[in-house]
């Protein structure tokens, strides 16, 4: 009879979302929102001034202020470095969650959600 308990305590474990959970291991600031609003406008902007080849430089130096600008402004998002259950690592951006290293989460489509455990 204990051998069943044990058993059934075993499998209930494995099937858990907490022990095949995803965990966060790296914190990383986001800033693509000001590359890519920096890098657009200089598109613009260097395409005016220089045809194509300035567009493809003011792009790329657009890019590159407009992430240092976001960062500088304290205004960075949130991505993170997640080891999935196949031990790959993915990089998640999370608009709305804050997570910590360590962190068990779900990836959903291309979010994190946090993972509700009751310890």
């Amino acid at each position: 009879m204990k051998t069943i308990k044990s058993m059934l305590l075993i499998a209930m474990l494995l099937v858990s979302s907490y022990s095949n959970a995803d965990e966060v291991v790296q914190s990383i600031p986001d800033n693509s929102v000001g590359q890519v609003i920096g890098g657009w406008s200089s598109v613009l902007i260097g395409g005016v001034l220089g045809g194509p080849v300035g567009a493809i430089a003011g792009g790329l130096v657009g890019a590159w202020a407009g992430g240092g600008v976001q960062e500088l402004s304290g205004t960075s998002g949130n991505s993170y470095v997640v080891k999935q259950e196949n031990d790959e690592e993915v990089l998640i951006r999370s608009p709305n969650y804050t997570f910590q290293v360590g962190d068990k989460v779900k990836i959903v489509g291309l979010r994190a959600i946090p993972i509700e455990t009751n310890e």
